[in-house]
C-alpha cells in the first residue's frame, strides 16, 4: 500500500472481471460527489461539533477524549486551472493548532455512507480500492483511511464490521494515494429490515490508540499543528486496483445528491439565508389574512426514504412562514404534513398575519 503507481495488466484484468459482475456505476465509482462539486448546505463550516454535513454526502464526526483546536474550518476550495486535471474544487480542513488532551477514544474524521454498499460490494473474496489525492501544509501530518461494513438498521442485523485500511504520511504537494481493502463474507449475515445497509468510508484526521487496529496504525495522531489538510478526487471502486478517476457532470452529481438532501433555495444560497428566490409562494384558500394556506410542494428528486422536512421563512426564521411583511409563527395546522418521498402537503394558518400572501423555504433530509 503506497502512493499510486501504474497497475499491472493482470491486476487491471482482475479488476475489470470483478467490476463486470456488479452495477456499472457503483463498481467504477461508489462515491457520490467524489469531485466535491456539490455543496448545497454551504461552502464553509466552522467548528462543527458531533455529526455535521458539509459538502454533499460527507459528514464530519468528532468526539471522545480530545479538546479540538479553537478553530477548525471545513471549506470548499478552488484549484488553479490545470492544477489537477478533471477537478475544479477540493475539500479543505483548516486548523489553528494541534488540539490537546487526546485520549484513547478521541477521534475526528469525515465520512460518507455508500447506500447498498455492503450488499453490492462486499462478500467473500471481494476487494475494494480507495483512491484520492491529498496534501497538508502541516509538517509530518498523517491521514488514516478505513471502511465500515454495515448491515443496516431495523430488526436484528449483524453487527457493523471494521475493514482494515491504512495510514498515509502527507506532504505539502498533491499526491495520489490508494489502498485495497478486503471485504468480509456475507455468508450467515443478517441485513436490517430498514433496507439501509452501507459501506462507510472514513478519512481520519485525529485518532486515539483505541482505533489503531482499524488502519494498522502504530501511534495516536492529533491535528499536529496549525495549517491545512486537503483532499480531492475521492474514489471507491470494486477490485484490486484504482480505476482512472472520471468526473460526472454537475447535473448528474447534483441529482444523485438530491436523493439524500434537497433545498428550495437557489443553489448558491445556504439554508436560512434571507432571500426570496426559490421560495414556495402561495396565498390563503379564502383570500383573507387569517385563512388557511393549502398546498402540495413537490421535490425535484424522489428521496431515498420519507425525508425530514424543515421550514424557513423568507426572513430566515426556522419553522415560520413569511406573509409579505415578516416571518410569522404557525397558529394552527402544519406547514409540513403527509410527507412522502416525492412531496409534502401544507394546511396551516399564521399568527398575526397582515396579508393573505404566504412564502417559505424548505429543506428535505433523507441521508443514511
Amino acid at each position: 500500500i503506497t502512493n499510486l503507481s501504474d497497475p499491472s495488466s493482470a491486476s487491471d484484468a482482475a479488476t475489470k472481471g470483478y467490476a463486470d459482475e456488479m452495477p456499472r456505476n457503483m463498481a467504477q465509482q461508489a462515491i457520490i460527489n467524489g469531485n466535491f462539486d456539490v455543496w448545497q448546505r454551504g461552502t464553509s463550516f466552522t467548528n462543527p461539533n458531533g455529526i455535521v454535513y458539509s459538502a454533499d454526502r460527507y459528514y464530519s464526526v468528532n468526539g471522545g477524549t480530545y479538546t479540538n483546536p479553537t478553530t477548525v474550518t471545513h471549506s470548499r476550495q478552488s484549484f488553479s486551472p490545470g492544477e489537477l486535471p478533471g477537478s475544479y474544487y477540493y475539500y479543505r480542513v483548516t486548523t489553528n493548532g494541534a488540539g490537546s488532551g487526546l485520549g484513547a477514544d478521541g477521534h475526528y474524521s469525515i465520512r460518507q455512507g455508500i447506500e447498498y454498499g455492503t450488499r453490492y460490494l462486499a462478500g467473500s473474496g471481494k476487494k475494494i480500492t480507495i483512491s484520492f489525492w491529498a496534501r497538508s501544509s502541516i509538517a509530518g501530518k498523517k491521514l488514516a483511511v478505513n471502511v465500515k461494513q454495515s448491515y443496516g438498521t431495523g430488526g436484528s442485523p449483524s453487527a457493523t464490521e471494521e475493514l482494515t485500511g491504512n495510514v498515509f504520511s502527507l506532504t505539502s504537494t498533491w499526491t495520489k494515494y490508494s489502498v485495497t481493502i478486503a471485504t468480509n463474507t456475507l455468508n450467515g449475515k443478517v441485513f436490517g429490515s430498514n433496507n439501509d445497509d452501507q459501506l462507510i468510508l472514513l478519512f481520519w484526521f485525529v485518532w486515539g490508540t483505541d482505533y489503531l487496529s482499524r488502519f494498522n496504525g502504530t501511534a495516536s495522531e492529533t491535528f499536529v499543528g496549525a495549517g491545512t489538510i486537503d483532499i480531492a478526487q475521492v474514489q471507491l471502486n470494486a477490485g484490486e486496483s484504482a480505476l482512472p478517476f472520471q468526473p460526472r457532470s454537475f447535473a448528474e452529481e447534483l441529482a444523485l445528491c438530491q436523493r439524500y438532501y434537497e433545498k428550495s433555495y437557489v443553489y448558491g444560497d445556504s439554508p436560512g439565508t434571507v432571500v426570496n428566490n426559490g421560495a414556495f409562494f402561495g396565498s390563503t384558500y379564502d383570500g383573507t389574512n387569517t385563512g388557511a394556506h393549502k398546498a402540495t410542494v413537490p421535490f425535484t428528486t424522489r428521496k431515498r426514504i420519507i425525508p425530514t422536512v424543515s421550514i424557513y421563512g423568507v426572513g430566515g426564521t426556522p419553522s415560520q412562514v413569511y406573509d409579505g411583511n415578516a416571518d410569522r409563527s404557525i397558529d394552527s395546522g402544519s406547514v409540513v404534513s403527509f410527507v412522502s418521498e416525492a412531496n409534502f402537503r401544507s394546511d396551516y394558518t399564521l399568527s398575526g398575519a397582515t396579508t393573505p400572501n404566504r412564502a417559505f423555504h424548505w429543506t428535505a433530509d433523507a441521508e443514511l
